[in-house]
Parts: structure tokens; sequence; C-alpha cells
């Protein structure tokens, strides 16, 4: 990975504002130099610079798309974002180069992204992280073969193994119930499940979680590596890891053969932005690249792509500057909000053990410990404060630290998460805890793509515990899927689901978009006949999953 030798060490200081019995100085850390050079290509955004060519060379549209460099579009629309963007909206020609069949500028982009990741070879995503975590799964797993999951993966992944027919071996992530949140898998679950199942072909990891939460990505790949299999992780939020010291490794480092990032979440790309890297021989090209040609868009976003070569520049250029920076933020804000009564931030502090082997520090993990959800809290401090978290849920308000964020917003913040804390106190009423139901194995009756292709019924949430899902069940935040297409539906499920919509969370994933309904699976697809008795095995499940004495 390249670096920039990092500019002479500079401190400032911000004050916050008061807490408790005085004032609370901000002061960033110095930084530490960094000796890698930047090769001088690096320096360079090939298919921006195309673009801007092309542009300028002022050659009249006769191709799509039908707005015509921004002539034929809604006028306040173009007023609004500018009429360099529309001019930059080009498609599939000959100067800015083709991302399906790179041979030029496109080529030169991803060759240099590849440099900066420490990937052999890097593709561009227009259509974000999810065509990358589902092309993943294709180029790894065929139809019958299987792969070890961590149960709490992203719902795109669901969709990967819908597509593909694969069969997931789910390891259950530990609930961190002090937080409220599931946590990281670890080395040891991968071990005991590529044991249990010999010759599965990938293993497949997500690190970090939502939360910043990750795992030991060198222990996990080496496992893997050892059984025969393939890893990839689902890097969404992790594009910025390797890039500072005071981060964990990124999953490329740590020897992973394929990893989708989200240039776009953490970075300096445009929303729907990402990158596929690969590395090492274990995954087949032809067919990874047959994946994306399948999956992509065929009419790719030059403005999204653009936005990609120049976030790699950025980052091989400046990237250990701008973290120094986000980082020493962070930090400083977390020190500040765990003064503030009823309110502890997650830190490196609470790591090495189950759940969390490190964390990503520009993250803001805000525990609640107030008579209200997090859900309430994120929306005041939207609604009377003008400060948008990421997200939140029953306990928790996540805060994304980035580059573009400045001290000033972040003393905003700690002021107004004060002015909260003093409008609870003393408070007696309070929240009705949710606690996370564990994400267990046993429950599985059928793979997502059989579910998904039988015959389904949709039947009221609450008759629901004891049918089989057809859909996933997703709380939102974080989007985790708490029951995924060919599971039981228990009554701890429904419950949860239930607490989830009353706390104003809401449930992705189902046809009824009010949560009220789900569908279930009535008669597994001629398809999976071969090889499964539904009934058999739901009734197996069934009693699996009974508590002593009786049946659910």
């Amino acid at each position: 990975m390249t670096r920039r030798s990092s500019p002479r060490s500079r401190t400032r200081s911000r004050k916050y504002g008061r807490s408790g019995g005085g004032e609370a100085a901000v002061t960033a850390p110095k930084r530490v130099s960094a000796t890698d050079q930047i090769p001088p290509e690096q320096r360079k955004a090939p298919l921006f610079e195309a673009i801007v060519k092309y542009v300028r060379s002022g050659k009249a549209s006769f191709h799509t798309p039908g707005h015509k460099h921004g002539r034929g579009v809604y006028a306040p629309f173009r007023r609004f974002l500018g009429r360099r963007v529309f001019q930059a909206d080009l498609t599939l020609l000959e100067e800015v180069d083709s991302l399906h069949e790179p041979r030029s500028v496109i080529r030169e982009a991803q060759r240099l992204a590849a440099q900066t990741f420490g990937a052999d070879e890097t593709f561009f995503l227009v259509n974000g992280t999810s065509v990358g975590n589902q092309t993943m799964l294709w180029a790894a797993v065929r139809e019958g073969e299987r792969i070890i999951i961590p149960r709490n993966v992203h719902r795109s992944v669901f969709a990967g193994l819908m597509l593909t027919g694969a069969r997931p071996v789910y390891v259950s992530p530990p609930v961190m119930e002090d937080w409220g949140i599931y946590g990281n898998i670890a080395p040891e679950q991968v071990l005991e499940a590529l044991r249990a199942n010999q010759g599965c072909q990938a293993v497949m990891v997500t690190c970090p979680l939502y939360y910043g939460q990750t795992t030991d990505m060198a222990r996990i790949t080496a496992v893997a590596h050892r059984a025969g299999a393939a890893c990839l992780v689902d890097e969404a939020h992790g594009p910025h890891f390797g890039f500072h010291e005071a981060l964990p490794p990124s999953a490329m480092s740590c020897g992973a053969d394929l990893v989708a990032q989200s240039t776009h979440k953490v970075l300096g790309a445009m929303t729907q932005s990402s990158m596929l890297h690969l590395a090492g021989a274990r995954i087949d090209r032809a067919r990874l690249k047959m994946g994306l040609q399948l999956l992509q868009s065929t009419s790719p976003s030059y403005v999204l792509l653009a936005s990609l070569d120049v976030a790699r520049l950025q980052m091989a250029v400046s990237g250990r500057r701008l973290l120094d920076r986000v980082i020493s933020m962070a930090r400083e804000t977390v020190r500040a909000l765990n003064r503030i009564p009823g309110i502890r931030c997650f830190g490196p502090e609470h790591c090495g053990r189950p759940g969390a082997f490190a964390f990503d520090e520009t993250r803001i993990m805000l525990h609640v410990d107030w008579p209200v959800s997090g859900f309430e809290v994120a929306h005041r401090l939207r609604d009377e404060y003008r400060l948008q978290p990421e997200m939140a849920d029953s306990t928790n308000v996540l805060f994304l630290i980035g580059q573009g964020n400045s001290w000033g917003q972040l003393k905003r913040l700690v002021r107004a998460v004060r002015r909260l804390e003093r409008d609870y106190r003393g408070l007696t009423a309070h929240r009705t805890p949710l606690h996370l139901p564990p994400l267990e194995p046993t429950r599985v009756v059928l793979t997502p793509r059989e579910a998904v292709l039988g015959r389904a019924r949709r039947v009221p949430l609450s008759d629901a515990a004891g049918e089989v899902c057809a859909e996933l069940l997703s709380p939102y935040p974080p989007g985790v899927p708490l029951v995924a297409p060919g599971e039981l539906i228990t009554k701890e499920v429904v419950g949860y689901l239930s607490g989830v919509l009353r706390a104003g969370g809401r449930v992705n994933g189902q046809a009824d978009m009010s949560g009220r309904s789900v569908r279930i699976v009535e008669a597994a697809p001629a398809s999976a006949a071969r090889d499964v008795d539904f009934d058999k095995m739901l009734a197996f499940v069934l009693h699996q999953n009974a508590p002593e004495g009786g049946a659910q």
C-alpha cells in the first residue's frame, strides 16, 4: 500500500463545552512519521483526466445519455447540481474506455487501485458492495457446494446464496449483551465449522461489522487456506484499513483471496461506488469476470467510476494524513462523550473479548443508558440539532467520522448529547429492553434458494412462530437478517421483531412493508425434493428448537 511521508507533526487544541466541573481540552495527538514513498504514477487519475479531456473537446453528442451533456435535463435540476456533472455523465466511448472490457484508462485506473490497496487485480463496481458480495459468491461456489458464513452477514450475501444455490454452513456470532449487538465470529469457530464440514469451498467473513468490531482476519485466512478453502471478505466498512497503523489491518494484507469494499461509505467516492480486490490463484478469474458482466449494469455511470479513480488517488497521496485528523477527532470526541452521565462509547479497551478482536476508531458507537431508546435519541439529534447519525438501534446510536467532518461539527455533537442528558435526567420511566435472539444454525430447514423457489403464503407475524420463512426479515438498522429464507421462525424472533416495530425501527425484506405479515414456505420446490423431505425436516428442526418439557 502506498503512503505519503507525513508532514511535520502539528499539535492543535480544541475545547468542547463545559462538562461537569470544568472545560475539556481537546488536543490532537502528534503524528507518527511514515517513510513509504509514493510512486509518481499514483498522483495521476487516468479515467478522471480522460473525462475532463473529452468534456473540453466540445464534441456534439449523438449518443446516450439522452440529456446530451445536460442541455436536455430539467433546468432547476441542472442549476442545483451544476452543469459539469452532466457533462461528465458519459457512456461507453473509445476516449473513456469500457468497464466490462477495459483496454485503456479504466484498465489503468483499476491497476493503480490494485497497487494502492495491495491486490493483484482490482475491479470497479457501480452497483455497490452488494454486487461485490454476490460476485464473490458466484466466483467461489457453485450449486450444492458448501460455504462457511457468519449468520450476521449482509442481506446481499443471502441474495448471492439464492443466485448460486450454494449451501451455507452458518456460524453463530456471539451476542454482546452489554452493548445489545451481535459481535464478530472467531477463528476457532471457523476452524470448528471447517472440521465438521469437510470439503467446504470457501469461508466468507464480514470485517469490520457495521458497528466497527473486527475479527482476527489473519488467523481466519490461514485456517481457511489450510482447509483448502478460499477466503472472501465483505470489507464494506473498511476501505480505509491499512492506511493508518492505528486502524485494524486490511483483509488484503491478511491474505484474503477476494475483498469487496465500499469506497463510498468511508472514503471520498460517490454513493454506489465500490471496489472488488482479487489476490492469489484460488479464485477462477474467468468466472469472476463473468459474474461481474452478469450482475453489473451494462450502462455504468462514468461519474461514479471517476469518483473511484480520484478516491484512490486521494488515499494514495494523502490517506495517512487525512486519517490522522479523523482518528484524532474521533478519539477526543469519545473522551468528551464518555464523561456525560449515562453514555459510554465502544473503544479499543472493550476489545479482546468474544465478538470484538479490534475496533475501528473512526466510528463512534454511543450506547445510551437513559430511559429512552437509541431511536429517540437519533431522532432528536436529527430534528432538533441538525445532526444526522448513520443509524440507531434500541440502545445505540452510530456516527461515522470521515475526512469531510470538522472539529466544529463534533463539538456540536457533544453539546447536543450533553443537553439531551439534562432533558432526561431524573426521569423514572424505563424503556423495555430488546434482547437480541441468538442466531442459531439449528433453525435451518432449507437453503435460501430452495426457500424462495418454493410455494409460499402470507400469514400474520403474530402467527408465524413454527413456520419456515420464505423471505428475509432484517430489522433495520443494522440490516442483518434476523431470519433468512429457509429458517424456522421462533417465538423469540416474533417477539423481537414486534419490539423493533414498537420502538420505531422497521423490518426490511418483507413483501409487506408494514411488517405485520410474513411469507412462509408452504411446500419446498421440486428441485429440493431429491435432498429434502420438507415435512420431516421441519419436524426435526422444531424438535431441536423446542424447550425442555414440550414443543414451541
